[in-house]
Order: C-alpha cells, then sequence, then structure tokens
C-alpha cells in the first residue's frame, strides 16, 4: 500500500502550485467510488504536512459528503421507509433532537464508516447547513490524526512514526471505548437505588 500512495503522491506533487487544488479534487471525487477516507487522509499527510494537508483534506471530504447526503435524501428516503421504517423512526426522532451535535459526534467518533453517516444525516433530513457544518468541524481530530501520521512516514522519523501509530491506535480505539462507556453508564443507571456498587 505504501508504494501506492507514494504513486499517488507523486502524481498530485507533479501538479505544482495546483497540487492543493488537485488534492482537493480528489478528496471530493472519493465518494463516487467509495474509496476510504483513511488512504486519502495518511497521502495528505505526507503531501502537506499535517497543517495543510489536515486543512485539505477536511474540505475535500466535506465536499465529498454532500454526494451521499443529497442522494439519499432525494432519492433513498423512500426505499428507507418501505424496509426500515421503524429504524427510520428511531434515528430521527433521536438525530433530529439536535442535528448537528448528532452528526458532528458521528463524525468525531468513527463507530459508522464515513459514508455511512452521509447517508444517514440525508435520510433523516438534517438540515444541509448543519450536515456539512457538523461534518466540517466533527473530521478535523481524526484526519488530523492520520495526517500526522502520514506525515511522519514521509518524514522517515521513527519517534515520529511511533508516537502517530499509537495516536491512531488511541483514536481507532475510540469507538470500542465510546460503546463500553454507554454500555456501563445505561448500567449503572439501572442499578437499584440502595445498591452501591455495580455488579
Amino acid at each position: 500500500m505504501n508504494g501506492g500512495l507514494e504513486a499517488v503522491r507523486a502524481f498530485v506533487s507533479g501538479w505544482g502550485e495546483f497540487s492543493c487544488l488537485v488534492f482537493f479534487a480528489v478528496c471530493a471525487l472519493r465518494s463516487l467510488v467509495f474509496l476510504p477516507c483513511g488512504i486519502f487522509s495518511v497521502l495528505g499527510g505526507m503531501l502537506f504536512g499535517p497543517a495543510v494537508g489536515t486543512a485539505v483534506t477536511v474540505a475535500g471530504f466535506t465536499a465529498s459528503s454532500a454526494f451521499p447526503y443529497y442522494m439519499s435524501r432525494t432519492m433513498g428516503r423512500a426505499w428507507a421507509e418501505r424496509h426500515f421504517a421503524k429504524q427510520l423512526q428511531r434515528a430521527q426522532g433521536f438525530i433530529m433532537k439536535n442535528g448537528f451535535y448528532s452528526v458532528f459526534m458521528m463524525r468525531a467518533v468513527p463507530i459508522l464508516p464515513f459514508d455511512a453517516v452521509s447517508c444517514i444525516g440525508g435520510l433523516v433530513r438534517v438540515k444541509p447547513a448543519d450536515f456539512l457544518a457538523a461534518t466540517l468541524l466533527g473530521s478535523i481530530p481524526g484526519v488530523f490524526v492520520y495526517n500526522y501520521f502520514g506525515n511522519s512516514l514521509y518524514a522517515a522519523s521513527y519517534r515520529k512514526i511511533i508516537l502517530s501509530a499509537a495516536i491512531v491506535g488511541v483514536f481507532a480505539a475510540a469507538p470500542l471505548l465510546y460503546k463500553a462507556g454507554r454500555r456501563l453508564i445505561v448500567k449503572l443507571k439501572r442499578k437499584p437505588a440502595g445498591s452501591k456498587y455495580p455488579d
């Protein structure tokens, strides 16, 4: 995979002063072929470094989220209502209480794939402005982590590679920690009033 990333890096960087624009376009078109976001985040760090790479990658991902969002909002709603009416109603009732916060959390804590969140946002009719703003802001932490990792690979700094790999590991484990925390909270709430410790 590293060789493939290097080939794409060479292609994008070959555009010189237009390389940021080319990479933005590549990230924006990513959802059309359902390629994973992590590869592009790593590549952004290899090309532009953590700061500029994060900005360009996040902008591209936000643009790419619009396609599945609007497709599911305009064409997928009827199909979802026929096949998943109850699940859709529950999701809409929960998410629509605060569309921005819900989408932001799903982006910041990547429990679901990026494009799946975009489809959910469209199906439950989150306001476009809330959806795009939450995607833009919520994507920053994860993209920065992978950009930093990509930059450390390109710089061939073993200390940075070890540090960034550890950060990526923690970030990748975040969904599991989030789910475990939610289960623990639910369990504690169900405890009898006189119980001092959980089972």
